[in-house]
């Protein structure tokens, strides 16, 4: 069995792709040339460096491959180029889509956001949740016309299957896509100090290693043109601090920053960000995500795919001993 899976020097692509190597599959990935290939040393992987919004890289790079995996994308919280974010999360990934259906892939396994269904209204979200409100930020805004592309590659007769992770946190690089982490290194090291509005905004949380076996499980057990969350906890941010003040052995004193505050906060970030001094720490757009409900049902991945993440409690443990450096072999990166 032979894989292509984009995005795999990414948080999620890299442990996807150190489960399939587990698994026994021969993998092939397509990077950008400047994309550090560092975790991408096993004999078994094929690198090709291109540009997935070229027909011909991406042609070259899934030639022979089964099955594809897309994660890549550009999920960062504002970009100076808005043609940049829908350029990687539309056009790169319509590209994909065409160049599977020419080649005869069996399968595409397209990694969307829970956040295309947007936030809770009273009720957990679930994959037959109608959206009530327009898109709050450019990344949600290109995920959701990605999936317009999807819908026209199903009609087209392809095999596509979308998944929707939470918010992901776990072992792993520390990027933008892993902010969660992020966080949580900043409690343990009381460099985290607030908390939004009064810690009762809901969201869902789900450690980066379930997301992965729900990836996998899509690819092998979902029907044709399903959507499957994949989520972990709802939890309110008192929850989540509570849990990391447990896991951590430390609890720290957090300042409620109200929603208007932290709204003036983005504004000026985002003055500084345009004016090209240096990227925003957040944007309005953002604090609006932070500050609402984001509570969700995995209800249907569990039945149909067996999905079951593991208790959040495990799964935070498990990231504070390898962010203190417990777990042999793990590193910061």
């Amino acid at each position: 069995m032979t894989t292509l899976v984009t995005g795999a020097t990414g948080f999620i692509g890299a442990r996807l792709v150190e489960e399939l190597l587990r698994r026994g599959e021969r993998i092939q990935v397509l990077c950008r040339p400047s994309s550090d290939t560092s975790n991408l040393t096993d004999p078994r992987i094929r690198i090709f460096r291109g540009d997935l919004a070229s027909a011909e890289d991406v042609r070259e790079a899934m030639h022979g491959s089964d099955r594809v995996y897309h994660l890549a994308a550009l999920a960062k919280n504002w970009a100076r180029d808005e043609a940049d974010v829908r350029r990687i999360n539309i056009e790169a990934l319509r590209t994909v889509l065409d160049i599977a259906h020419e080649c005869g892939v069996n399968r595409v396994v397209y990694t969307s956001t829970i956040m295309t269904y947007g936030p809770s209204n009273g009720a957990a979200v679930t994959e037959d949740t109608v959206r009530e409100v327009p898109a709050e930020t450019l990344y949600e805004q290109s995920k959701r016309d990605g999936e317009e592309v999807v819908e026209d590659a199903l009609r087209r007769g392809l095999d596509v299957v979308v998944v929707h992770p939470t918010r992901v946190f776990g072992p792993g690089k520390l990027t933008e896509a892993n902010s969660t982490t992020i966080l949580i290194r900043q409690y343990l090291n009381g460099t985290w100090r607030t908390v939004p509005g009064a810690g009762d905004a809901v969201g869902n949380y789900v450690y980066v290693r379930d997301v992965v076996r729900g990836c996998i499980a899509a690819m092998e057990r979902a029907e044709r043109g399903r959507h499957f969350i994949l989520g972990g906890a709802n939890l309110t941010y008192a929850e989540l601090f509570e849990l990391l003040a447990e896991a951590g052995g430390k609890r720290r004193v957090l300042l409620a920053v109200p929603r208007t505050l932290a709204k003036l906060f983005a504004q000026l970030e985002l003055a500084v960000g345009k004016l090209g001094l240096r990227e925003p720490a957040i944007t309005p757009a953002w604090v609006d995500v932070f500050y609402s409900d984001w509570i969700c049902s995995h209800t249907r991945a569990s039945r149909e795919i067996g999905y079951e993440p593991m208790p959040v409690e495990d799964a935070l443990a498990e990231t504070v001993a390898w962010i203190r450096g417990v777990r042999a072999g793990e590193a910061l990166s």
